[in-house]
């Protein structure tokens, strides 16, 4: 069976909407690693946000356990001075 979410894209001029295909057994994210982390450097997500620069769509995404950009993952490393497995886990459904 093949699944439809609907994204907005961010090209360089404008935005895009885009369908992007979903197929059973598709990968999942755990960003477990990360809430934890936050939570042991006594940092709120909206402090995360702050010193990323990400948005709270971004947030929610990681949140439902969602793909996000490597930049953003990049982001959070640089500035949380870890590395992207001390954040995410990948989960195959």
């Amino acid at each position: 069976m093949i699944y439809y979410f609907l994204d907005w894209g961010t090209p360089r001029l404008g935005y895009c909407f885009c369908a992007h295909k979903l197929m059973e057994g598709t990968m999942t994210f755990n960003y477990n690693k990360l809430w934890k982390l936050l939570i042991d450097r006594k940092m709120l997500k909206k402090d995360l946000m702050a010193k990323t620069s990400i948005t709270g769509t971004t947030i929610a995404k990681m949140g439902r356990g969602e793909p996000v950009s490597l930049e953003v993952l990049g982001r959070i490393c640089k500035a949380l001075q870890v590395n992207i497995g001390d954040i995410v886990d990948y989960e195959e459904n």
